[in-house]
């Protein structure tokens, strides 16, 4: 498989004093390849014990409460939170390797679980983690509040519809209002705003 591995340089020592035990690499090197116990030593090597039990990557991030980043190429350059996984023979193809523990950081396999993006943002809604869920349905939302791109609201979409039955000119009204007369042209023949 190439050079072997090497172990963390000297000066990083002090930032991985507590270091994954013999006991627990043991209990997860049990019945892998070599080239599996590779990978998985260079995570653990370069992770540390936290008070809440996680094992730690502590090496590069992405971000300030992101991801551990390995900067390798191994294995299509994984994250440290996949690459144990994909070592110890997880089927991941196509998944998230989730964290029952929510620390992004964390290597340690009994706190990972392989599920999908709804796996996760359940775990995410059960744990009360999500920031804005909406109050309101999606559907509603998305009639009553315009995006970013949208140039006119429910209501104003509302009183082109009726100046215009009143027979108010479309060139008038787009000026008005600030919009192109093909948006008004489009409201009044139900292309846009149609449930207004």
């Amino acid at each position: 498989m190439g050079k072997p591995w090497k172990r963390p340089p000297a000066r990083l020592a002090a930032k991985l004093a507590g270091g994954i035990p013999l006991a627990d690499r043991v209990r997860w090197l049990a019945g892998v390849s070599d080239d599996q116990a590779k990978i998985i030593t260079f995570v653990f090597d370069r992770s540390r014990i936290a008070p809440n039990g996680c094992w730690e990557w502590q090496l590069a991030t992405s971000g300030p409460h992101g991801y551990g980043q390995t900067g390798l190429r191994l294995m299509g350059n994984q994250r440290p939170h996949r690459l144990v996984p994909m070592a110890l023979g997880w089927e991941i193809e196509g998944l998230l390797i989730c964290h029952h523990c929510d620390n992004k950081r964390c290597v340690r396999p009994d706190h990972l679980f392989v599920g999908t993006y709804a796996d996760n943002m359940h775990d995410c809604v059960q744990k009360g983690r999500f920031k804005n869920p909406p109050k309101t349905p999606w559907p509603q939302i998305m009639k009553e509040r315009p995006h970013h791109w949208q140039k006119i609201t429910l209501e104003q979409a509302r009183e082109i519809k009726a100046r215009l039955a009143a027979g108010e000119p479309r060139k008038s009204l787009a000026l008005e209002l600030g919009v192109g007369r093909e948006i008004v042209a489009k409201i009044a023949r139900g292309e846009r705003w149609a449930h207004a």
